[in-house]
């Protein structure tokens, strides 16, 4: 991906995972190859899961 297309595709995964409320403890999300794990450690999306 571009790095614009990687920045668009990074906020609307953002978006998806604050509605899904996936992190009960609110932390944030990081990106990882093969999805975004909650900066607590303790929970993680796969990009095939958004």
């Amino acid at each position: 991906l571009s790095p614009e297309e990687q920045i668009r595709q990074d906020r609307w995964a953002s978006q998806q995972l604050r509605l899904a409320s996936v992190c009960p403890l609110g932390f944030d999300w990081l990106r990882y190859e093969s999805g975004y794990r909650c900066a607590g450690g303790s929970h993680f999306v796969s990009h095939k899961s958004l």
